[in-house]
């Protein structure tokens, strides 16, 4: 057979015996990639999660409730203050005046 004088014959793979210390050593490892193992199945199974509780970035701030926001100097109700000349509720005390530009 050609093919068999040509080629090398196989090499015998040899195995390191563990020694009594090694064994130990291996066991931990072992246990603990198991136990790294399982929580991440847990985690996986659990399904994503939210970073934290506060609202996402992307979520617009919503305009302030006329409680949130002072009075103006002038003495503006909190509409005539933020829409001026648009504003729909006037809350008294509010000094807006009818004939008031909207450049005030």
């Amino acid at each position: 057979d050609r093919i068999a004088d040509y080629s090398e014959p196989p090499k015998p793979s040899i195995m390191a015996a563990a020694t009594s210390e090694q064994s130990p050593r291996l066991d931990r490892i072992e246990l603990q990639l198991q136990q790294l193992t399982d929580a991440l199945q847990s985690l996986t199974a659990a399904g994503p999660r939210r970073r934290s509780r506060s609202a996402p970035r992307s979520r617009r701030r919503s305009s302030p409730t006329p409680s949130q926001e002072p009075q103006a100097a002038n003495r503006l109700c909190w509409y005539h203050h933020r829409f001026r000349h648009r504003a729909q509720r006037c809350v008294p005390p509010c000094a807006w005046q009818e004939n008031q530009r909207a450049d005030h």
